[in-house]
């Protein structure tokens, strides 16, 4: 089932469990709308915001909220992607399923989602390695280059122009409706 995150001070979560949601102004990095923030990812529990804390809202399968999807997110640091949506209250009040995390449950989570995305991305490079698109780096005289114990990769001429055509488009488009 579809799950979605919103992070708020504790006073708002607890009104949120009481009362349900309520429609308010939210700006974006892209988008300015009338409603309720959800993001795709819990992210990480920041120590400046002690008072932070994190709803998990899940919605049934026939329940689409990409209407209400925010476009443009420009990627966080590390180039993580997320998604965001703003939501009607009403829609999230009807047929959302609300859970409350704790902070340590939030910061475990966070954890899992991060290894496997690394773990997605090793993946990833053996798909690109066994493929020929990718290739130990090596320097003038033709030996393997490393950087800090670890064999340097490059793209091969193939991947480039796989990557010049677009070919890539549909794959990352494939990941990002799927994080």
């Amino acid at each position: 089932m579809p799950t979605y995150y919103q992070v708020n001070d504790d006073v708002k979560i607890k009104a949120i469990l009481r009362t349900g949601f309520s429609d308010r102004e939210v700006v974006t990095y892209s988008t300015i709308g009338w409603g309720v923030y959800l993001t795709n990812l819990p992210g990480k529990p920041d120590p400046d915001y002690p008072d932070d804390q994190l709803l998990e809202i899940i919605l049934p399968p026939e329940v689409s909220i990409a209407q209400f999807e925010c476009k443009d997110v420009p990627p966080e640091k590390g180039g993580i992607r997320r998604r965001e949506w703003i939501v009607p209250a009403s829609l999230l009040n009807k047929w959302a399923e609300i859970r409350f995390l704790p902070r340590e449950v939030w910061k475990k989570k966070w954890e899992r989602w991060v290894q496997r995305k690394e773990d997605e991305a090793v993946q990833d490079l053996k798909l690109m390695i066994a493929a020929g698109f990718v290739i130990p780096a090596r320097d003038s005289k033709g030996r393997v280059i490393c950087r800090d114990g670890e064999i340097a990769y490059t793209f091969t001429a193939a991947c480039e122009e796989w990557m010049a055509a677009g070919g890539y488009k549909a794959e990352l488009k494939r990941r990002i409706s799927n994080p």
